[in-house]
């Protein structure tokens, strides 16, 4: 496998990086810090893992130029590619956060102890069950097992040692993932397989199987944290605009209360006055048909006058709504949540570039003490 200073291949090591993996073999504390480094960046190689975490260990986001410039950041003049070419020969650069002139890095996503219940219903763990057994249970079967030991030649005598080996450092990759944004999993790794293996073209690939297994299964934590996190947007903006509704109907009830008073009071003024009405009704027509003068075109004239009157006393009995109807829509529709877009401004945002900060050891195993309380996704300033 070619290996050289400035130019590493994708799948392979570079001088440096196979002189860490044989580190890694003898020392178990640098390989569980380098298991938690490559669950932050897990949606890259472990390649690309092992030679960040060799230059450039403090590594957090990884990502090549055009995608810092499509997420919005700046790359800081003069800064050093770390190169990798694929199999057909095409270079590839990759940069890490810290060389961007930006502060706030891009967003991630984490389970927290909101999301939990919903993180162990969309990956099938039950809700008594601790999340990492669950998670690595579905991460590392038997078949993954055989397959690695056939690939690395491990004789089958050694497979109970193995399987330890395999299983924890794909939880320590899980942890790494889950530590982002103040969680705090203890893991115990067994290095004895990884120590047993005779070449470093062995480890790399022990590595990039142990990745390649918590790969599938962070990106479909990723996905529900994701759903969950817009489903609560959703509901959120639901809530508002239930409560604009709310407030908007008791508006038109204490409008049509108050003029339902108002007509009334108006009823009984009419009662009142009636007797006196007729009273100057009758004598208004007796003097009619005694004044032979009378004018018939003024009693018509009259007449219509009182219909057009009464006319106009209906229409101010009826309830003004359709303002208020205007306003509750134009509030839910300047407030409410695209599902797709948000979903879209989620993914995009969320972890986009990978990473984050892991949490030093200790704390309980139970998974409430282990995660943080806030929200799903954050963007530290």
């Amino acid at each position: 496998m070619p290996m050289t200073n400035h130019l590493t291949p994708l799948g392979g090591y570079s001088d440096a990086g196979a002189q860490m993996l044989r580190k890694m073999s003898e020392n178990a504390t640098l390989l569980t810090d380098f298991l938690r480094f490559q669950g932050r960046v897990f949606k890259h190689p472990a390649s690309i893992a092992l030679e960040f975490f060799t230059q450039k260990p403090d590594a957090a986001f990884i990502a090549t130029a055009a995608q810092w410039e499509k997420a919005g950041f700046t790359l800081t003049p003069g800064s050093e590619a770390i190169r990798f070419f694929d199999e057909h020969g095409k270079t590839i650069e990759m940069f890490d956060f810290l060389q961007c002139e930006e502060e706030a890095p891009p967003m991630i996503w984490a389970v927290t102890n909101q999301n939990l219940a919903a993180v162990k219903e969309g990956m099938g763990i039950p809700a008594e069950s601790k999340l990492i057994d669950g998670l690595v249970a579905k991460s590392v079967d038997s078949e993954l097992i055989v397959n690695a030991m056939q690939m690395l030649n491990v004789p089958p005598q050694n497979h109970a040692a193995f399987q330890r080996s395999m299983v924890s450092s794909v939880a320590q990759i899980i942890a790494g993932r889950l530590s982002v944004n103040g969680g705090n999993f203890r893991v115990q790794t067994d290095n004895s397989a990884f120590r047993s293996l005779k070449s470093t073209e062995q480890r790399m690939i022990f590595l990039a199987i142990a990745g390649k297994a918590a790969r599938g299964t962070l990106r479909q934590i990723e996905n529900i944290v994701t759903e969950t996190s817009v489903q609560a947007m959703l509901a959120e903006q639901e809530a508002k605009n239930a409560e604009l509704r709310r407030v908007a109907e008791s508006q038109r009830e204490a409008e049509a209360e108050s003029d339902g008073r108002g007509t009334a009071a108006d009823s009984d003024r009419s009662a009142d006055e009636s007797p006196d009405r007729i009273e100057s009704g009758e004598a208004g027509r007796r003097d009619g048909l005694d004044d032979r003068t009378g004018d018939p075109e003024r009693f018509q004239n009259s007449l219509v006058s009182g219909v057009q009157a009464e006319e106009s006393e209906r229409d101010s009995d009826v309830v003004p709504v359709q303002s208020d109807e205007r306003n509750i829509r134009a509030a839910s529709g300047d407030g409410a949540v695209d599902g797709a877009g948000a979903d879209r401004q989620l993914r995009d945002g969320v972890d986009a570039l990978h990473g984050g900060q892991s949490s030093g050891a200790g704390g309980s195993d139970a998974d409430e003490a282990q995660l943080p309380d806030n929200g799903a996704v954050s963007r530290p300033e």
